[in-house]
């Protein structure tokens, strides 16, 4: 079973990482150049921090987001978003890799990753096309699709 997606060769979203072992991990970090990883779960237990927080050259980002196939768009997850897209978009301009990491890989880390695009100049819905070609099934909750084809 696929579980790491790539939008583009910098670009991967991933279900919760705690079920890669830690030389998948490392070599996907090597092969994407991977400079952020966040981690949009609620839930702790999922999140890998202990492994993320021990890696030289990683900065590791966690950032609780509501589960999505319950909630709206609240305004201040995507201004939480918007912040920390701010903080990493300059060294994804750069071609530093970004790792959005959610429990299922569908929809916390395509509204994230889309979010970047966005900021990175792409429309919105390049932006959402490229995302759910790259991983079938995504956007299941369509308040997030919905959001960002009618925010842009």
């Amino acid at each position: 079973m696929q579980r790491v997606w790539r939008a583009k060769s910098n670009l991967i979203f991933s279900e919760r990482t705690s079920v890669f072992d830690a030389r998948f991990k490392q070599a996907t970090v090597t092969q994407g150049n991977i400079r952020h990883v966040v981690t949009l779960m609620a839930n702790d237990k999922h999140a890998d921090a202990d492994f993320w927080n021990s890696q030289t050259g990683i900065e590791y980002h966690r950032l609780p987001i509501s589960e999505p196939t319950k909630v709206d768009v609240y305004p201040d997850d995507i201004r939480k978003l918007k912040k920390l897209i701010r903080q990493i978009s300059t060294d994804y301009a750069k071609g530093a890799g970004v790792w959005s990491v959610c429990y299922g890989g569908r929809n916390r880390s395509n509204l994230f990753l889309a979010l970047l695009l966005i900021e990175s100049g792409w429309s919105s819905k390049a932006a959402v096309a490229l995302l759910k070609h790259t991983r079938k099934g995504s956007f299941q909750n369509k308040r997030f699709e919905r959001y960002l084809l009618e925010n842009e």
